[in-house]
């Protein structure tokens, strides 16, 4: 009887067949199964049909080596196979330049798309925060107790001319306190400031004011100074006082007396300093802006606008007109003294002021401020203030406007 064993999990035929040299009936303990390379293997004898009668119990061999050694060198061969299989399948991979690799590296490179995308829809969800801006709002209103004319912020404070009762009224932004710094012998009308002094021309006297105020008028210093004419509009700039009346005057801070008389136009209003040059409002014959040089006191261009220019501004790298015979404000490039944009504002815009980033455009009409953006020519809010406003000036954070019918000012936070 055939003493070897059965490999586990299955018969002598299920595993591989490896050549072997026949071995005799008796194996000694010593002895060690030779493997032929040269010798071909016997042929297998057919299988013996199980025989019926059970076996008879062999007893148990003293020395269970033997019958472990054939197996064991089966199994020798059978792992020299396996490896040379293994090496054989490297080698194949190798020739083909590791396209499975590759494949793998590309399946993992094409999901990167997939996982960025949490990442590409972050600006969707911040787009509400970066259109959304805050309206201007009126967050006070400050009494004057008679009319008020014109406006203007300096030495930290809001300084509005009274021409019925003759005054200067100063707002303390701090608590929006009224008082009064000065008393004039003529109705005073336009403002504009320097360093320590705030200027007032008068509208039915040919005379300016210079005052340094105090914090009463007892202790305000006014000194008093002959125009040749009443004067509609002044502007501190470039060395000099700067007013429109029947001509374009240029009063001499230094000596407090006029030093230049400029043709400029017919009808002319409202007077603005910057962008080395003197801008004049003339409403007369069809509407246009006189650009003046400080330097040569002349003029140097004329530029056409809308129809009944109000308010010229300076500010923004660009010079504003306020129309408000036509409702559009007229921006002027002062590189080129061209109109580069016409802003529909509707109504009847009568003041322009730069400040805050902004353009803030009066409309006496609707009794509205716009506010509009310099970079985009764009209307970005507006606010409903009091009746008739006309004047306005921005300071210590704040737009402050002149309603005159209602007798008060209209303290505007700017937004955003």
């Amino acid at each position: 009887m055939d003493t070897s064993e059965t490999p586990p999990g299955g018969s002598e035929e299920d595993a591989p067949v490896v050549p072997v040299a026949p071995a005799p009936e008796a194996i000694s303990p010593s002895a060690e199964p030779q493997v032929s390379d040269t010798t071909p293997p016997p042929t297998p004898a057919p299988p013996t049909p199980a025989s019926p009668t059970p076996a008879s119990p062999t007893p148990a061999s003293p020395t269970p080596a033997s019958p472990t050694r054939p197996h064991r060198g089966r199994r020798r061969a059978i792992v020299v196979v396996l490896v040379l299989a293994a090496v054989a399948g490297v080698l194949v991979v190798a020739r083909r330049g590791g396209s499975s690799a590759k494949g793998t590296a590309a399946k993992f490179t094409a999901t990167k798309p997939t996982a960025s995308k949490p990442t590409a829809s972050k600006p969707t969800a911040s787009k509400p925060t970066g259109t959304k801006r805050r309206a201007p709002k009126v967050t006070a209103i400050v009494p004057l107790g008679t009319e008020g004319d014109h406006i203007a912020f300096a030495l930290d404070a809001v300084f509005v001319t009274e021409p019925g009762s003759r005054q200067l009224a100063r707002i303390d932004p701090n608590d929006n306190r009224v008082t009064t710094v000065a008393t004039f012998s003529s109705n005073p009308h336009g403002i504009a400031s320097s360093p320590g002094t705030v200027w007032v021309s008068s509208n039915n006297a040919p005379e300016v004011f210079r005052t340094e105020p105090g914090a009463t008028p007892d202790a305000t210093k006014t000194t008093t100074i002959g125009v040749v004419a009443p004067l509609n509009e002044i502007a501190f700039g470039n060395q000099g006082l700067w007013g429109s009346g029947s001509k374009v005057v240029r009063v001499d801070p230094g000596t407090n007396a006029v030093a230049q008389q400029i043709e400029a136009g017919p009808a002319l209003d409202s007077v603005a300093v910057g962008e080395a040059a003197v801008w004049v409002a003339n409403r007369q014959p069809s509407g246009s802006v006189t650009r003046i040089s400080p330097v040569t006191n002349t003029v140097v261009a004329t530029i056409g606008v809308g129809s009944n220019p109000d308010e010229v501004a300076v500010g923004a790298g660009a010079v504003w007109v306020a129309n408000s015979g036509n409702g559009t404000v007229s921006r002027i490039d002062p590189a080129t003294d061209k109109v580069v944009a016409t802003i529909a504002t509707g109504g009847h815009p009568t003041w322009v002021v730069v400040g805050l980033g902004s353009l803030w455009v009066t409309d006496s009409s609707s009794g509205r401020v716009l506010r509009v953006d310099p970079a985009t020519n764009k209307v970005t809010g507006s606010v409903t203030v009091g009746k008739n406003p006309e004047a306005t000036a921005t300071g210590a954070g704040n737009v402050w406007v002149v309603n005159r019918d209602d007798q008060t000012v209209s303290r505007i936070d700017p937004g955003s």
